[in-house]
């Protein structure tokens, strides 16, 4: 065997396993194999699982922002997390910039029988029709950094 491993590429983990003559999995080979094919499996549960997923705007420019974030397989029901606005630093460290003019909050809603989900709103009108949102996710297995672009649409017209 010449390499073994896990990769990750856009936060998704990819087992790669290159052999010289993939055809001759008899012998040893086979039995070397089979352990860590388990051990991959029963460790891809538990690595790097945690992400989150689209971002979905209600709002209109003028209007409060009430937004949604999905949580892609969450920590357990019960597990503290911890979401807030990047700083000013990681946004320039990203060459974003940081969204001066609205004050957001942040809820994470985790019960039985419901999606997971962040909520984001605000408690005035946003007036910017372009925001970068950088959410930074903080739980005791980790940390999950990752920017939103948001574009909001005029309210329609009567």
């Amino acid at each position: 065997m010449s390499g073994c491993g896990v990769k990750t590429s856009n936060n998704n983990y990819i087992l790669t396993i290159s052999m010289k003559n993939p055809l001759k999995l008899t012998g040893h080979i086979l039995p070397r194999l089979t352990p860590l094919a388990v051990f991959l499996l029963a460790y891809s549960s538990q690595c790097g699982a945690f992400g989150l997923g689209e971002l979905h705007s209600h709002s209109e420019l003028g209007a409060r922002l009430a937004a949604q974030v999905e949580l892609l397989a969450p920590p357990e029901r019960g597990t503290p997390l911890a979401v807030r606005l990047g700083s000013r630093d990681d946004y320039q460290k990203n060459g974003l910039s940081y969204p001066d003019t609205v004050k957001l909050r942040f809820v994470v809603s985790n019960e039985a029988g419901s999606a997971p989900l962040i909520y984001i709103s605000s408690a005035q009108a946003v007036d910017e029709p372009f925001l970068q949102l950088l959410l930074d996710v903080s739980y005791p297995g980790g940390r999950v950094v990752k920017v939103f672009t948001l574009l909001l649409d005029p309210p329609a017209a009567p």
